[in-house]
C-alpha cells in the first residue's frame, strides 16, 4: 500500500530564492484534513462525488515545513480531492517538525515516509546546484513575483529541462508546482553602513544561498551556512554581523528585534 501511494502521489516542491525559507513556526500536532467547513471549500462552493473515481482508498502523509496558515490554499484543495472521490482519498497534514524538520524533509519524502511535501531547495544546494542557482541569480531579469514564478516554472516543468528534472528524479521526486520568493535584506546587528560591496569586507553574513557565498568571498565577507532557525540567536549572540533572508522571514522567526539597520 505504501508503494502505491508513493507512485499515486505528487510530491509539491517549493523553489524559494536567494535563502529564503516558508518555515515560520507552528503546531507540531497533525491537523485535521481541510479548512473550510464540512461539504464545500474555503470560497463557499459545494463539491460533490462525481462518481468518476475508482481507484483504491487511501490515505497521504503530507509534510509541511511551514505552518499552518501558510497552506489554506493547499488544504481547500485536498478537501476537494476528498470530496471528489467520495472521501476515498484522505490527506493526514503534518506541520512543521510534526513529522520532518526542514532538513529532513528532502530524505523523508524520497524514501517514503512522507508522499507530499513542500521543499525548500536552498536547503540542499548539493541537490539542486541548477534549480537554486536558477532562482538566485539577481541578473536574472525578475521585475515582480509573477514574471520570477513564470519564469522558474517554464524552465524546470514546461521546457522538459533534463539536467534540472535529473535533480528531482535523482531524490525520487516528482515536482508538481514551483515557485519562487525573492526580496532578501541585508539584516545587520549593529550600525553597520554598507553602501557598496566592498563595505562587506571581512563581515560575517549568514546565508544559505551558494551564490551569495561565492559572491561574499569575492569581496572578501565570511558566508555562515547557518540555518534560518539559527538566525534569531546568531545576530543576538554576534554570531554573524549580518543574515541575509526576508525581512518577513526574520520577523517570522523573532529575529528582526535583533537587527539595528
Amino acid at each position: 500500500m505504501k508503494h502505491l501511494k508513493r507512485v499515486v502521489a505528487l510530491a509539491l516542491v517549493c523553489i524559494f530564492a536567494v535563502g529564503m525559507l516558508a518555515a515560520c513556526g507552528g503546531s507540531d500536532s497533525p491537523a485535521p484534513a481541510g479548512s473550510g467547513a464540512a461539504g464545500s471549500g474555503s470560497s463557499g462552493t459545494v463539491y460533490v462525488d462525481t462518481g468518476e473515481y475508482t481507484g483504491p482508498e487511501m490515505t497521504l502523509t503530507v509534510n509541511f515545513a511551514s505552518p499552518d496558515y501558510n497552506n489554506v490554499y493547499m488544504m481547500d484543495a485536498f478537501e476537494r480531492i476528498t470530496q471528489r472521490t467520495g472521501g476515498k482519498v484522505k490527506f493526514e497534514p503534518y506541520y512543521i517538525n510534526g513529522l520532518l524538520s526542514l532538513t529532513e524533509a528532502l530524505d523523508g519524502l524520497g524514501n517514503g515516509l512522507a508522499d507530499i511535501s513542500d521543499i525548500t531547495l536552498s536547503n540542499y544546494p548539493a541537490q539542486f546546484v541548477y534549480t537554486t542557482q536558477l532562482c538566485a541569480l539577481p541578473f536574472a531579469g525578475y521585475q515582480d513575483i509573477l514574471t520570477a514564478n513564470d519564469i522558474v516554472r517554464d524552465v524546470i516543468l514546461k521546457q522538459n529541462n533534463e539536467m534540472m528534472m535529473k535533480e528531482f528524479t535523482d531524490q525520487n521526486i516528482k515536482p508538481f508546482s514551483t515557485s519562487a520568493i525573492y526580496g532578501s535584506a541585508l539584516m545587520c546587528h549593529n550600525d553597520i553602513n554598507i553602501e557598496k560591496p566592498e563595505d562587506l569586507k571581512g563581515l560575517k553574513v549568514m546565508t544559505q544561498d551558494i551564490v551569495f557565498s561565492n559572491f561574499l568571498n569575492s569581496v572578501g565577507a565570511i558566508p555562515v551556512s547557518h540555518q534560518v532557525l539559527d538566525m534569531t540567536t546568531d545576530l543576538q549572540n554576534g554570531v554573524v554581523d549580518i543574515a541575509f533572508n526576508g525581512a518577513n522571514v526574520a520577523k517570522a522567526f523573532g529575529a528582526i528585534d535583533y537587527t539595528k539597520v
